[in-house]
């Protein structure tokens, strides 16, 4: 027996270690150990005489490259272990000269990309609209380049010409290119490509659900004559469709490479019996996709705890109550993870962890204060207030440009200081132009936005009558002060706001905190314990989705690896409306805890909800 195999491997993974030649598809269902899988399969394929330098493993993302490396230790740097993009990138070192490029060239990133799309609008004299901003047009070239289908648009088109000559007069490619302008060398000079043909006998794809038409062809031109092409993925966690990602090219994949073999990976290692029923029972209602029937040797452990609370507040508070109880327990803060659908939904909750002393950390991220957007209002909002802040002023000139501001200061500064914070922001807004600015400059223009709004519903809580956020000092005696006896004044709730956001500021993250991440970036973690939050309708399922029952099927798939994050426990918990994926849960599997909200269902064990419901009900 080959030593390798003395690798504690089932069956399933067994069989796809062994598989030698030909296609192999491993269908790897989530905790299912896809990444031990692969690694073993390439130790095999060494110990049975292929030479490492002639294996090609592509994965998509640094993290992911660098565990296989370490997981090929001694091996790691005999054969290519890179992205899509990093692998890209190699060969167009050795061939830039077919784009009339050297091999210095250069690679150009998002912000260099809006840069050269703003000259170009000005050198053809296009008028600016909602379609024809840097933002949009940035979007159609990504697109254009990733599906290699050319934009009917006779101005697009124009600007996609300029574009592509812009790029090669800099000596440069941009990040799409790194996968496109490969695969057209391998399709326009057959030499090029049988010399890559020749080199990698054996290519190994993970994370095949998230390629890109692109990313498939040249994968598929490279591994067409041996046709030893091994790829695992997991049609159930394919969540980068606004990355070109079509989740159909894995499904398609017996169709396009006949005779492949396909193997099933289907016990998972990671969770409870329990998370793995609650989750099949989403994502089974997924009509296009490759059924699993995920199963586990793991004890049954807890039931799914789902929390309703009115408001976001509620939430934070609910799952910080809870961090607090696992941390006296035992648990360690960094075992801990919350999960939400967007960057914005971070704002409550890291106003609540500082409030009460529990370190955290934004995985992937941003702190909710040190976003772009969200200084670039507050800094409006502290010249507003204060005309004498120069750093806020230096900001907005600095980003929005000294020639706009010139003309906009005298509007800013006449605002009267006694509106609301939420007022405020709006004049904000409205002076700056800000939300076209956002659309016409950033691709994630939406999220960004969607952090704007978050802003707004904090500030509205400064800009209620009789909420006493803040109090007035008296200067003499020092003593707390209310002279219009409601609570506040308006003008102190803007100071009062300001002063919370510049608390909040000051926190410092713990390395060894809480993590707070978007459901995309926790693809592929694992741990202890898990809050899912927001699980509400119109957050997930986001509203965006609901154009379509693709855009619906895919939210399924975002709470499909929300949950199967989970190793001890998972809590669910909403606000408003409950989302409709909690319905499809079975009763059985859940407990429900009273947020104190008005939740009004059993809190000791049974059903969130009865056969006859379609939702959560409220007192």
């Amino acid at each position: 027996m080959q030593p390798i195999l003395s690798e504690k491997l089932n069956k399933s993974q067994l069989e796809a270690v062994l598989h030698e030649a030909g296609p192999l598809m491993i269908i790897a269902g989530a905790g299912s150990g896809k990444t031990h899988t692969l690694t073993t399969k390439i130790r095999y394929l060494v110990e049975k005489g292929v030479d490492p330098q002639s294996i090609l493993a592509i994965t998509f993302t640094n993290k992911a490259a660098r565990e296989m490396r370490e997981r090929l230790s001694g091996l790691g740097d005999k054969m290519w272990i890179a992205t899509f993009h990093a692998f890209g990138a190699r060969i167009l070192r050795t061939e830039a000269r077919h784009f009339e490029r050297g091999l210095d060239f250069t690679i150009f990133d998002d912000s260099d990309q809006v840069s050269l799309i703003k000259k170009i609008i000005k050198k053809l004299n296009i008028e600016k609209s909602e379609k024809y901003a840097p933002a949009p047009i940035s979007y159609m070239i990504s697109k254009v380049k990733n599906s290699n289908l050319r934009d009917a648009d006779p101005i697009m088109d124009n600007i996609y010409k300029e574009y592509e000559e812009a790029l090669q007069k800099n000596n440069a490619f941009d990040f799409d290119d790194l996968i496109l302008k490969p695969l057209e060398v391998f399709q326009k000079d057959e030499r090029v490509l049988e010399k890559y043909r020749a080199k990698f006998k054996y290519v190994l794809v993970d994370e095949f659900q998230d390629t890109s038409s692109t990313q498939y062809k040249l994968v598929k031109l490279l591994a067409l004559e041996h046709r030893n092409l091994t790829i695992v993925g997991d049609d159930a966690q394919s969540i980068y469709s606004w990355r070109h990602a079509d989740y159909r090219i894995f499904l398609n994949f017996e169709k396009d490479w006949p005779g492949a073999k396909v193997v099933i990976l289907n016990e998972n290692y990671r969770s409870t019996s329990t998370i793995i029923e609650a989750a099949e029972a989403v994502i089974m209602n997924n009509k296009e996709q490759k059924v699993k029937n995920l199963f586990t040797k793991n004890d049954q452990g807890g039931f799914v705890t789902v929390m309703a609370a009115e408001s976001e507040y509620g939430e934070a508070y609910y799952v910080v109550s809870k961090i607090l109880e696992i941390v006296r327990g035992g648990g360690k803060l960094k075992d801990i993870a919350i999960l939400y659908r967007t960057n914005a939904q971070s704002r409550a909750m890291e106003q609540i962890l500082i409030k009460n002393s529990v370190a955290y950390k934004i995985f992937g991220g941003i702190k909710f204060y040190e976003r772009k957007e969200i200084k670039d209002l507050l800094a409006g909002l502290r010249v507003m207030t204060n005309h004498g802040d120069e750093p806020a002023r230096d900001r907005l000139e600095k980003e929005m440009g000294k020639r706009f501001m010139a003309k906009i200061w005298p509007e800013l500064l006449e605002t009267k200081p006694d509106l609301s914070p939420v007022e405020l922001i709006n004049v904000l807004l409205q002076k700056l132009n800000y939300i076209s600015y956002l659309r016409d400059n950033y691709d994630n223009s939406e999220d960004r936005l969607d952090n704007v709004k978050e802003l707004l519903r904090f500030a509205k809580i400064y800009s209620e009558p009789g909420m006493r956020q803040a109090v007035t000092v008296d200067p003499e005696t020092l003593d707390e002060i209310d002279p219009e006896g409601s609570g506040m004044s308006v003008r102190g709730g803007t100071a009062a706001f300001l002063e919370e956001v510049a608390l909040n500021q000051a926190q410092d993250e713990g390395l060894n905190g809480v993590n707070l991440m978007t459901i995309h970036l926790a693809k592929g973690l694992e741990f202890n314990y898990v809050f899912v939050v927001g699980c509400t309708e119109g957050i997930l399922p986001h509203e965006r989705s609901y154009k379509s029952n693709e855009g619906i099927a895919e939210e399924s798939r975002l709470m499909y690896v929300a949950m199967t994050r989970e190793k001890k426990s998972l809590f669910l918990t909403l606000h408003e409306t409950p989302s409709r994926f909690l319905n499809e849960i079975p009763g059985n599997l859940v407990v429900v805890e009273d947020g104190g909200y008005g939740y009004s269902q059993n809190k000791n064990r049974r059903d969130y909800r009865s056969d006859e419901d379609d939702f959560i009900s409220y007192e």
